[in-house]
């Protein structure tokens, strides 16, 4: 299979790869840190670095990647590279440099002071979906269960939590805590084969995450590691979905593992991921009593 086409792109075009958020950007800002960029464009990221940034740093399958560099042809090899990898990548045809500056307000892009703040990963689209209903910091710490290689534990820490990420992998958990380093914050990473637990780490916790993951002894102890009002945030696959059998949700257990004298549930959204795979998405609120409508 050809690997995606790496095409040159003007100013007229780089509006669209412009997004205002934090995360899941898609414009790679490869100016050097000395000195340090005095503007960039909202939704950025930014990779000093003369390496090329690594795979878990990049966006998913699926999206496109537009390099930018005071030397355009330095932009063009990354964003070759890239392409290898089967993203979609485009370089900017022009330095960006200071003296692009009245160019870009030319065309009606909005600068922001000091050098770019944004990620090209972005964490769960289900967390981010719920990130403002969770409840907040100072409530309690976070436990990732089967954190893989740090995207959302990172992107809690970012957010004000103190996140434990458990994971099996030993590899993963050092991306992880590569994520973390890149992004200046702190996680505390555990290697372990949750399948054997016979409980979860005693917390309390505030949250906790089962994304792509879960375990039947581990869901059905949940409320005594939980603070009152804390919450399960859970999506993974279903019975019919792809996967270790023991990773997939079987419905009729739901209500065993979460009755209503117990929980409260707050959203239940069956869709498809990327691939088309089935997924069930449930955040359930461990309820004060006299509350609670169960799964």
């Amino acid at each position: 299979m050809n690997p995606p086409q790496v095409l040159p792109l003007g100013l007229d075009e780089l509006g669209a790869f412009v997004r205002p958020v934090r995360w899941g950007c898609r414009l790679l800002d490869l100016r050097p840190a000395d000195p340090a960029p005095r503007w960039h464009l909202a939704g950025s990221a930014w990779w000093p670095n003369a390496s090329d940034p690594p795979t878990h740093l990049l966006p998913p399958r699926g999206s496109t990647v537009l390099a930018v560099a005071p030397d355009p042809e330095r932009a063009r090899e990354v964003a070759r590279r890239i392409a290898l990898r089967g993203l979609p990548s485009f370089w900017l045809d022009a330095p960006y440099d200071d003296a692009l500056v009245s160019r870009l307000e030319a065309h009606g892009l909005a600068l922001r002071p000091g050098p770019p703040d944004g990620a090209m990963w972005a964490p769960d689209r289900y967390l981010w979906k719920w990130r403002h209903q969770l409840p907040p910091p100072e409530t309690g710490p976070v436990a990732d269960l089967g954190a893989g290689n740090g995207r959302n534990s990172v992107f809690l820490a970012q957010n004000g939590w103190e996140v434990h990420a458990y994971d099996r992998l030993p590899d993963a958990l050092a991306l992880a805590s590569q994520r973390a380093a890149v992004h200046g914050v702190e996680i505390h990473t555990y290697q372990e084969k949750l399948i054997d637990w016979p409980d979860l780490p005693p917390g309390p916790f505030a949250l906790l995450l089962f994304l792509r993951f879960h375990h039947p002894r581990l869901l059905e102890t949940a409320a005594e590691h939980l603070v009152e009002g804390g919450i399960i945030l859970m999506s993974t696959y279903r019975a019919e979905g792809p996967g270790e059998r023991a990773h997939r949700v079987p419905l009729p257990e739901l209500k065993a593992w979460f009755p209503p004298s117990r929980w409260t549930l707050l959203d239940r959204t069956e869709e498809r991921d990327e691939r088309g795979e089935p997924l069930l998405s449930l955040v359930i609120q461990l309820r004060s009593a006299g509350e609670g409508s169960g799964v």
